[in-house]
């Protein structure tokens, strides 16, 4: 019925027997010995299983800083110096094909897009500042020589001569002048989307014969043969005024590029269920790297305002959109520099039913 505790244990309980009643206590006696003896092995097992299991732990942690810590920061540091230095050439090292090294492909990409928008950014500023000084040299050009003309007629030793010389050079310069702005004006109304067409029947043999004899006179200044090939009629469904803007812009584009004595070529006849109409010259070509951006707005192969051949850059990017509005398409060949160039509009022929209000105007 109790126990005491010094350097042993001893246990007593009273024993019954049945009707005798409490015959004795017995007694049980041991040693702690064997219990001190393996609570000590517990404790040190314990204390080398925290030991085993801490440093597994440093080093699980050193590796996981190694592994995801790291690659974290060394991605911070570069987000950090691409937005205070504005370099978006720099890159994350992928270290692991893991979770972050998907992040570190994700911020890659991300960085070349947008290194990619800042180029393209540049250029158009670069093209940009480029066009204001073009069209700032090309509109100040005809006003000069107006102001110069205007100048004379103010001259007391003005002759009747002189007088119609004058008035023509105006009159001349004011048209050119003209012309530029509303190039200009053409490019803001396809940039907004306010350029629109007004179709009607028209005759597209009518339309070239138009836009050719606009441009003979500088042709015939320059002794350019123009060879003009024609079928009798090409019933057309479309904007008259701007089909004549497409002929015009590369027949003038096609004589201020051929040099003295050259030759330019206007072909238009049908080709299955299109018609097909092809400006070519003789003159200075178009080089293969320039050629894909013959027809983008601003770009001009030589852009200086100090070029010997005058001009906005933006008849041909006008010709294009205006021949996609009526339906068809454009594209132009060269083989080089002094190979000439060649230009072809490809526009829809139109329908039987199409064709009868064409012959009810009378245009025909």
């Amino acid at each position: 019925m109790g126990a005491t505790f010094d350097d042993d244990v001893t246990m007593s309980t009273s024993v019954f027997a049945g009707e005798r009643g409490r015959v004795g206590t017995l007694m049980v006696k041991s040693g702690l010995e064997p219990v001190n003896t393996r609570l000590r092995h517990q404790i040190a097992s314990t204390v080398i299983v925290l030991l085993v299991s801490s440093v597994a732990a440093v080093v699980l942690m050193a590796r996981l800083q190694r592994q995801l810590t790291e690659p974290l920061q060394h991605l911070a540091d570069t987000a950090q110096a691409v937005s205070r230095g504005r370099d978006y050439s720099r890159r994350v090292v992928k270290e692991a094909h893991d979770e972050v090294g998907a992040v570190s492909d994700a911020f890659n990409d991300m960085l070349q897009q947008i290194q990619t928008r800042d180029e393209e950014l540049q250029n158009a500023l670069r093209l940009k500042d480029e066009f204001l000084a073009t069209v700032s040299h090309e509109l100040r050009t005809p006003l000069n020589a107006m102001l110069g003309w205007a100048h004379v007629l103010r001259s007391p030793q003005l002759t009747p001569e002189m007088t119609s010389q004058a008035i023509d050079a105006i009159d001349r310069n004011a048209r050119w002048q003209a012309r530029l702005i509303e190039d200009i004006l053409d490019v803001s109304r396809i940039i907004t989307g306010k350029l629109r067409l007004e179709p009607q029947a028209t005759d597209l043999v009518a339309i070239v014969r138009s836009a050719v004899d606009v441009v003979h006179p500088s042709a015939a200044a320059k002794k350019i043969d123009v060879q003009v090939a024609l079928p009798p009629t090409a019933p057309f469904m479309g904007d008259p005024d701007r089909l004549r803007q497409v002929v015009w812009n590369l027949l003038s584009n096609a004589v201020k590029f051929t040099p003295q004595e050259g030759t330019v070529r206007v072909r238009l006849e049908p080709e299955g269920a299109e018609y097909r109409l092809e400006v070519a010259d003789s003159g200075r070509g178009i080089t293969p790297d320039f050629l894909p951006y013959i027809f983008q707005p601003f770009r001009q192969a030589d852009g200086s305002p100090r070029r010997s051949r005058g001009g906005l850059g933006l008849g041909l990017a006008i010709a294009r959109h205006l021949t996609e509005l009526s339906g068809g398409s454009i594209q132009a060949e060269s083989r080089g520099t002094d190979e000439g160039a060649t230009f072809i509009v490809r526009l829809p022929r139109p329908t039987r039913a199409a064709r009868q209000p064409l012959a009810r105007s009378g245009r025909l």
